[in-house]
């Protein structure tokens, strides 16, 4: 007989069919019509403790009758941990390692050109603007439009059309393909890049974590994910908890902003050739 596998070589989905779906099973629990899975919760209130925050357990309403319960399965956390009453937590993410950049700002007042002679020009713009300084690898972007100008996502407007990670100039200069069809399409329409370095000795892809987070953040407030990413990375979020000082630094990447307001709001139509990339992420109020 073969010895049981490893836990943590598994993946969350092995997780829930070799142990966790067979547990509630045994438990008497109908999966055909008692069973929910990948079901989101908002969590709960904001619990402070020193400098660490972590958040209570979501609120879950049943049936007077009917009994419920809530089962989660994560991944083991990374990175370093920390205990508090007994419980190993992972290690916060501390405003001090993260670093904010300047925003750089991309403008392109031409109209009338054929996309391949108008992306040459974008890229020109982009490696002859873009400060040399300003292209860490282990980093967090996000593209916004700049001015008066938004886009209509499903549940409020937003200037942001993408959350990435990595080196922010190469990316922007791929990212070329889609950005100058909507450019073109909207005259005088300028583009801004905020740009948060992340760095912890010893955890190299905790930028990749905070992406995560982002995007996380980004559709729990818009319906989802920002027009041009194509899905949320729901293996990486909720790994780690932050500091208040850091989730306020990062969600300047992704917020309007105070005092900022919109007098044009933009959405694709299904003529656009994004326009699936516009839909696909949006997620349902049901």
């Amino acid at each position: 007989m073969s010895p049981p596998p490893d836990k943590k070589s598994l993946s969350e989905r092995d997780i829930c069919t070799k142990y966790i779906t067979p547990a509630i099973v045994q438990g008497g629990w109908d999966v055909q019509t008692q069973v929910r899975e990948n079901v989101h919760l908002t969590k709960g209130r904001a619990i402070v403790r020193g400098r660490l925050v972590t958040r209570g357990i979501a609120k879950l309403r049943r049936a007077e009758d009917r009994a419920a319960g809530l089962v989660e399965s994560r991944r083991p956390r990374v990175g370093g941990v920390t205990k508090i009453g007994g419980e190993q937590m992972a290690a916060e993410i501390k405003l001090s390692e993260l670093t904010p950049h300047d925003p750089v700002e991309i403008k392109f007042a031409f109209s009338g050109l054929r996309e391949k002679h108008a992306q040459k020009i974008m890229r020109d713009i982009i490696r002859d603007g873009w400060p040399g300084q300003k292209r860490p690898k282990q980093s967090v972007y996000a593209i916004r439009l700049a001015g008066e100008v938004a886009v209509a996502y499903k549940r409020s407007f937003s200037p942001v059309t993408y959350i990435g990670e990595g080196n922010a100039f190469d990316r922007v200069y791929k990212h070329t393909n889609w950005l100058v069809p909507l450019l073109l399409s909207v005259p005088q329409l300028s583009l801004e890049v905020r740009i948060v370095e992340v760095a912890r000795k010893n955890h190299l892809s905790l930028y990749q974590n905070v992406e995560a987070d982002l995007l996380r953040w980004f559709s729990d407030d818009h319906g989802g994910v920002p027009w041009f990413n194509r899905q949320g990375e729901p293996s990486k979020h909720d790994c780690y908890d932050y500091h208040p000082e850091a989730v306020k630094e990062l969600k300047k990447m992704i917020s309007i902003g105070s005092g900022n307001t919109f007098r044009w709001a933009i959405q694709p139509t299904r003529n656009n050739d994004h326009y699936h990339h516009y839909t696909k992420g949006m997620a349902s109020d049901a």
